[in-house]
C-alpha cells in the first residue's frame, strides 16, 4: 500500500511538471558562456495573468540557491507574450552552474489562477577572450533606414573584433577592429530595411563567434533561422545530443523520444531517415509527423530490437529529422548483447518505488512501466509533452484516491483482541 502511495505522489508531481513545462519557455541562443558575456533568450508564455516583469527574472548559483547573482536583465516585449531577454554576466561570476529563474509569474489554468515557477541551468566557464557585446537584441522599423550602435567590451585580454552581417546592414570597419581590455568601443551601423526579413548580426574574434538578432518590427519571428543551419530549428531531448542503448538479443526496449520545434511558426511534414545499419534494429512509429505546432514538442516512439533476431553485435548512425530545408541530426548507437537465459528487471531507481509483483511480459514487449521508467526516461529529460487535462479535477481526482487507499490501510490492520481477566472467563463459564 505505501508503495502505491509514493507511485500516486509520483505521477501527480510528473503531471505537474508537464503542464509547468508548457506555460513557460525559455529559448537561449546558448546555454554556455563565460564571465563577461552576454546571456540572451527568447521567452514565450501561455495564458499569463501578469505581464512578465525584468524583477522576475533572477540567477541563484547551484551552490547557493537564495543569494541572488548581481544580473539587471533587460527585457524587449515582442507581443503575443513573446520577449527577448539579455543581461551582462559580470566579469567576477565564479566558474560553474547556475540557475535561471522566472518567479512569481501568475497564469490563468483552467479558469483559475495559478503561480507557476520556472528554472533553467546556465553554466559559466571560463574561455578567452571574452567579450561583452550591448544591446543583446537589435529591434529595427520596417521600410525604413537609420543607425543603430553596439558596444563592445574585451572583459580579460586585448583581442581584435569582426563583423559580419545582412546585405542590409552597412558600416565602415572593413578590417578587423582592436578592442583593449576593460575599454568600451561603441560601433555605428546603418541599415535599409525595405523588403527584408529579420536576421543577425555576427561578431567573430579567433574561434569564438557572438550574435545579435536584428529583429524588424511586426515580425513575430524573433530570429529568422539559416536554412542550413543543423540542430537549431528541431532539437531533441537527449543529454549529451547522443543517444546510446544497449539490450539483449532477446529482450525489446521501447520509448518516446521527445523533440522540441524552435520556430515561432508551425513546422510540417516532418519526416525521420535512420542511416547506418539502424533501421535493422531500430523502429519508428509514426514514420512522419504531418504537422507541428510553433514552440511545440513532438515525440516518436522508438523501439530497439523489435523481431528479437539481431545479425550484429554493434549498430551505428544517425536518426535524420527533416522538413523542408530544415534538418536535425540526433547519433544513435545501439550494442546487443547476448542472453543470459533468464528473465531479469533493473532494480528500481531510489526515486521510484514499483510493486513487488513486476515481471517480465513473456513473448511481447519486454518493458514494463517499471523497466521503462529506469531504461528510457533520461531520452525525454527536460520535454514533456504539452498538458491538456483540467489539472484541478485531475488533482481533486488524486486526492480522493489518497483518502480511500489510506482508509483502506487502516481497515486492513489486525484488530487487537482485549485481554479478560481470570475472574470475568470464571463468570462467564459459569454461564
Amino acid at each position: 500500500m505505501k508503495k502505491t502511495l509514493f507511485l500516486l505522489f509520483v505521477l501527480v508531481a510528473s503531471s505537474v511538471y508537464a503542464q509547468e513545462l508548457s506555460l513557460i519557455d525559455v529559448a537561449p541562443l546558448s546555454d554556455v558562456l563565460a564571465p563577461g558575456e552576454v546571456y540572451q533568450a527568447t521567452i514565450t508564455l501561455q495564458n499569463p495573468i501578469t505581464s512578465l516583469t525584468k524583477q522576475k527574472i533572477t540567477l541563484y548559483s547551484q551552490d547557493n540557491k537564495v543569494v541572488k547573482q548581481p544580473v539587471a536583465p533587460f527585457l524587449i516585449p515582442l507581443g503575443n507574450n513573446h520577449y527577448w531577454m539579455y543581461f551582462e554576466v559580470p566579469f567576477s561570476t565564479l566558474d560553474g552552474t547556475y540557475d535561471l529563474r522566472i518567479e512569481d509569474q501568475s497564469f490563468l489554468v483552467n479558469g483559475a489562477l495559478q503561480v507557476v515557477p520556472y528554472e533553467r541551468e546556465v553554466t559559466i566557464t571560463t574561455s578567452s577572450p571574452a567579450i561583452s557585446l550591448t544591446p543583446g537584441v537589435i529591434i529595427l522599423p520596417f521600410e525604413n533606414t537609420g543607425s543603430f550602435t553596439v558596444t563592445a567590451k574585451a572583459q580579460d585580454v586585448q583581442t581584435v573584433l569582426n563583423f559580419a552581417g545582412p546585405e542590409y546592414i552597412s558600416h565602415a570597419y572593413l578590417t578587423e577592429q582592436t578592442l583593449a581590455p576593460n575599454v568600451q568601443r561603441t560601433f555605428t551601423f546603418t541599415y535599409d530595411t525595405s523588403a527584408v526579413m529579420s536576421d543577425t548580426l555576427l561578431f567573430t574574434s579567433g574561434t569564438k563567434q557572438w550574435s545579435i538578432p536584428l529583429v524588424i518590427e511586426g515580425w513575430e519571428a524573433p530570429i529568422l533561422v539559416d536554412d542550413n543551419a543543423i540542430g537549431e530549428v528541431i532539437t531533441f531531448a537527449v543529454p549529451g545530443g547522443l543517444l546510446e542503448r544497449e539490450v539483449s538479443n532477446d529482450k525489446t526496449l521501447q520509448g518516446l523520444l521527445f523533440m522540441h520545434n524552435s520556430l515561432p511558426e508551425a513546422l510540417g511534414p516532418i519526416t525521420f531517415e535512420l542511416t547506418g545499419n539502424l533501421a535493422s534494429i531500430i523502429q519508428l512509429n509514426p514514420e512522419q509527423v504531418q504537422s507541428v505546432d510553433a514552440s511545440a514538442d513532438f515525440s516518436v516512439m522508438v523501439m530497439i530490437n523489435a523481431n528479437k533476431n539481431p545479425q550484429e553485435t554493434v549498430y551505428a548512425g544517425s536518426l535524420i529529422v527533416s522538413s523542408g530545408a530544415y534538418e536535425s541530426i540526433l547519433p544513435i548507437s545501439v550494442v546487443v548483447l547476448p542472453s543470459d537465459g533468464t528473465d531479469v528487471i533493473e532494480e528500481p531507481s531510489d526515486d521510484l518505488i514499483v510493486d513487488d509483483d513486476t515481471s517480465i511480459i513473456e513473448g511481447g514487449v519486454d518493458d514494463t512501466i517499471a523497466d521503462q521508467l529506469n531504461l528510457w526516461d533520461d531520452l525525454s529529460d527536460g520535454y514533456e509533452e504539452e498538458t491538456q487535462a483540467a489539472t484541478h479535477p485531475f488533482m481533486a481526482l488524486i486526492a480522493l484516491l489518497l483518502v480511500v487507499a489510506i482508509i483502506i490501510f487502516f481497515l486492513s490492520g489486525k484488530k487487537k483482541t482485549r485481554k479478560k481477566s481470570l475472574n470475568q472467563v470464571i463468570r462467564e463459564s459459569k454461564r
